[in-house]
């Protein structure tokens, strides 16, 4: 890497740069090194925004020890690196995604710099992102003279839809958003072209979609923002999900990312909903296509005559809903055959749903669920309990 490199996204970095005592300082506090790539991020600015990415890491005087909170939440005992708490540093944050960043200075890579993580404070525990930051955050910084995504490449496979989009009313003028979804071997591809929000440049992605493909979860319906008709399209098998993603930088360049298992799921737009009903029907046959159609018009029913009701019509049709939806899930085993901190927090989610139904209850009196909602509801409840293709 040339002596010219930055790590720093200059729209996004302005604040002035660190003395080397000051760095030196901080290392005597904290009993730690910082790794040269970041010592010398941070002469150039003290924080600031990872270019290329939506990394944002802090000021050095912000980087601290997880507090009790934090620690409980990311802290395992039997899981190694987490011996010593005064050796993990949060260091920022995503600003696209949420969650932290710590460096791990109990597990460092072999030339010395610590590893990095990320943690959501959601439970899942935190995740190794690299053995070495400074590999990890020079590959985020790090652009490329081309896009991994072809669009023409769609060109080559068999053709089942291609739309344009027109996004004017909410982007800038003339902005389009193309779809073009094609027949693999044994999979769909997806590939999309349109504007990135935060970027301001192109934003190319190619999306393989493994076969066969869920039908139950092929709905079709309105945009939210009053645009234009989306069709849901998810495997049976998300694991073999891969996308591509191809997003041009303002600086010039690309960044490229590939992903696995994400997204679960992928959407085609269109302004004709009869098109998008004839890929449906060609995608999973007719008899599964009107199955999902009559869903598609339950529950756009049930929304509308949602949108009509009282507040306490809304919360009693909402507890009804919630009731259906818990009864259909599965039974857990019993205590004995989980282990006792599962079954514990089993118990405690089960008594705050009690605690929601009976409040709910309450909160509504004696009213009744209108028939021809208890009828939809009715219908969700059988579609939750068909057996899966």
């Amino acid at each position: 890497m040339s002596d010219e490199f930055s790590l720093w996204d200059a729209a996004e970095s302005d604040s002035p740069g660190l003395s080397k005592e000051q760095i030196l300082k901080w290392e005597a506090e904290h009993g730690v090194q910082v790794p040269k790539l970041l010592r010398k991020a941070y002469r150039e600015h003290n924080g600031g925004v990872v270019r290329s990415s939506s990394i944002q890491l802090w000021s050095l005087d912000q980087v601290r020890v997880p507090d009790d909170d934090a620690w409980d939440d990311m802290a395992d005992e039997e899981e190694e690196g987490f011996e010593d708490r005064n050796r993990i540093l949060i260091i920022g944050e995503d600003l696209d995604i949420g969650g932290s960043y710590f460096l791990n200075y109990n597990l460092c890579h072999d030339d010395g710099d610590p590893s990095i993580w990320n943690h959501f404070y959601d439970g899942t525990g935190p995740s190794r992102l690299s053995k070495s930051v400074s590999r990890y955050l020079k590959k985020q910084a790090s652009t490329s003279e081309s896009p991994d995504v072809n669009w023409h490449e769609s060109e080559s496979f068999p053709i089942l839809s291609d739309e344009s989009i027109d996004e004017s009313s909410w982007l800038p003028p003339g902005t389009i958003t193309r779809y073009r979804l094609v027949q693999g071997e044994d999979k769909l591809i997806l590939f999309e072209q349109g504007l990135d929000m935060d970027r301001g440049g192109q934003r190319l992605t190619r999306t393989e979609l493994p076969l066969p493909l869920d039908p139950d979860s092929m709905s079709l319906e309105l945009r939210r923002d009053g645009g234009p008709w989306r069709l849901h399209l998810e495997p049976l098998d998300g694991d073999e999900i891969v996308s591509i993603e191809s997003v041009q930088q303002p600086g010039g360049g690309w960044k490229n990312s590939r992903s696995q298992g994400v997204p679960i799921y992928e959407t085609i737009e269109s302004e004709s909903k009869e098109r998008l009903e004839n890929l449906r029907i060609q995608l999973i046959g007719a008899e599964a296509a009107r199955e999902v159609a009559a869903e598609d018009d339950r529950m756009a029913a049930l929304e509308r005559r949602m949108q009509t009701a009282t507040p306490d019509e809304q919360k009693m049709m909402g507890l009804q809903m919630l009731q259906a939806m818990q009864g259909e899930l599965p039974d857990l085993p019993p205590p004995g055959e989980i282990p006792p901190e599962l079954a514990e927090a089993s118990a405690h989610i089960e008594s705050l749903q009690r605690k929601m139904f009976e409040e709910l209850e309450k909160s509504v009196g004696g009213l009744q669920v209108p028939p021809e909602v208890q009828a939809m509801i009715e219908g969700m409840k059988q579609k939750m309990r068909r057996p899966g293709p």
